[in-house]
C-alpha cells in the first residue's frame, strides 16, 4: 500500500479506482493450472447467497495468507541410511510457494496497471492491496477490462478525493462521504464512521493497543 508523496492532502476533483478481480487467485490459476477448475468454480459461486457462496468468498479472500502459516503442514516419508529406518519429517510452511506466486502476479499486474495509465497520460495516486487510485480520465482504453479471472474493473469514480497517508483517505462518490482508516482513532470513540464528515480523518490520531490477561485488549 502506498501514496504519491506529491498527493498527501491533496484535495482532488475526480478520481477512479481499478480493482484487480480475486487477484491472488488469478495468480495461482496462472501458476497452478490443474487448480484451474476449482478454482474457476470457487470464482463463479463467489456471489451466490447460500452457504457455498458465502464459503467461496472467504475462500478467495483468506487462503492465500493462510498459505504462508505454519500451520500448513504436511508430512514427508524419507529413509535414514545410517540407522536403515523410514522416518517422518514434518514440514511447516509446505503451501508457502503458492502464496509467492499469488503475490507475485498481484504486484505484477499493479505495476502493469500503473504503466499503462502513466502511458495514457493518466497520473496514479495510490495503490492499496489490489488496485489502484488514478485521476479521472473519460475516454480510458487500457488493457484487461474485465469481469473474468486476471482481468480488472473499474469500481470507484468519485468526485472529490483525499489522502491523510497510505492508511488514511476520503472520498466522496455520488454525493456519500466515505472515510477509510485503518485501526481505531479517538474520533471512533466519539461518534460511528457513518457520521464522519469531510476532513474528520484528520481529527484524532490512530490509538495503539496492549494486551493483559485480566483485560484482554486495550486501547489508548
Amino acid at each position: 500500500i502506498s501514496v504519491r508523496k506529491s498527493s498527501i492532502d491533496e484535495v482532488i476533483e475526480g478520481a477512479m479506482h481499478f480493482d484487480l478481480n480475486s487477484s491472488y487467485f488469478s495468480g495461482i490459476k496462472e501458476a497452478f493450472p490443474q487448480l484451474a477448475p476449482a478454482i474457476e468454480d470457487i470464482y463463479s459461486h463467489r456471489k451466490d447467497d447460500t452457504p457455498y457462496g458465502h464459503r467461496c468468498k472467504d475462500i478467495l479472500t483468506h487462503t492465500y495468507g493462510y498459505m504462508q502459516s505454519e500451520w500448513c503442514k504436511k508430512e514427508i516419508d524419507t529413509f535414514i541410511e545410517k540407522h536403515g529406518r523410514e522416518k517422518i519429517m514434518l514440514v511447516l510452511y509446505c503451501f508457502a510457494h503458492i502464496s509467492k506466486a499469488a503475490v507475485e502476479y498481484n504486484n505484477n499486474k499493479i505495476q502493469k496497471l500503473i504503466d499503462d495509465c502513466r502511458d495514457q497520460g493518466i497520473s496514479w495516486i495510490a495503490t492499496n492491496t489490489d488496485g489502484i487510485w488514478c485521476r479521472y480520465a473519460e475516454d480510458y482504453k487500457l488493457e484487461g477490462e474485465g469481469k473474468e479471472l486476471g482481468q480488472w474493473k473499474c469500481d470507484h469514480i468519485v468526485q472529490k478525493l483525499r489522502f491523510k497517508s497510505a492508511g488514511a483517505y476520503e472520498y466522496i462518490e455520488d454525493g456519500v462521504y466515505h472515510p477509510v482508516v485503518r485501526g481505531l482513532t479517538a474520533l471512533d470513540k466519539q461518534k460511528s464512521r457513518d457520521q464522519w464528515e469531510w476532513g474528520d480523518i484528520y481529527q484524532g490520531d490512530v490509538l495503539g493497543w496492549y494486551f493483559t490477561w485480566n483485560d484482554g485488549i486495550i486501547w489508548r
